[in-house]
């Protein structure tokens, strides 16, 4: 199971935690959906930085999911289980126009690959896939964690838990015989705080 449906488990939980404040949450987030595709930020423009966040909540609290179609079956954490077919149609067109990410930095390819992995794995190119994760792959840094620019000496707790979730996102998750999990792994461990904590830079106090 990917991380990202180990969270909407969690996430799950929320609709009863909420309350009847639960509706509220969903309806705002509709309110989001913008008819260009993607989710608005704070200025109404569509954010592929707030995109998933937005889908996958709605995935998590809507409590009146879509019924199963083809691009959806029954059981799936996907956006079409929830959107409006409209707005599938459109964000899904809207997550097409950024390729394989070759623009964007390494968060915002990040927020690519989650954004596609609320679709079946079949509706993201295997072109755009592959270009997404040799871009994530080129953050790899010089200690084997992963960082937000290229070419970095050391790695950030910040930067390795973005790539290994763009990875299983993407569908090819690092294993952990994989020797890059070992890598990761060397690099997170260096970066604990003397408080048991982990930061993103070495000896730090606090984490």
């Amino acid at each position: 199971m990917s991380r990202r449906l180990q969270m909407l488990q969690v996430a799950r939980l929320a609709r009863r935690s909420l309350g009847e404040s639960a509706d509220l949450v969903t309806d705002f987030l509709h309110s989001r959906a913008l008819p260009a595709g993607g989710f608005g930020n704070r200025d109404g423009v569509a954010d592929l930085y707030y995109t998933p966040f937005a889908i996958d909540a709605l995935v998590a609290i809507d409590p009146q999911p879509r019924p199963p179609t083809a691009e959806a079956p029954a059981g799936t954490a996907a956006a079409t289980s929830t959107l409006a077919p409209e707005h599938v149609a459109a964000t899904r067109a809207w997550l097409g126009t950024f390729g394989g990410g070759e623009s964007l930095d390494f968060v915002h390819r990040c927020c690519l690959a989650r954004a596609w992995s609320a679709w079946p794995r079949d509706a993201c190119p295997r072109a755009v896939r592959e270009t997404l994760g040799a871009g994530i792959d080129a953050h790899e840094a010089a200690d084997g964690g992963y960082a937000t620019r290229t070419g970095a000496t050391r790695g950030t707790v910040y930067g390795c838990f973005l790539a290994v979730n763009a990875r299983a996102d993407l569908g090819e998750p690092i294993a952990a015989a994989d020797p890059r999990a070992e890598r990761i792994a060397g690099c997170v461990a260096r970066l604990r705080s003397r408080d048991g904590g982990f930061a993103n830079e070495p000896d730090r106090p606090l984490g």
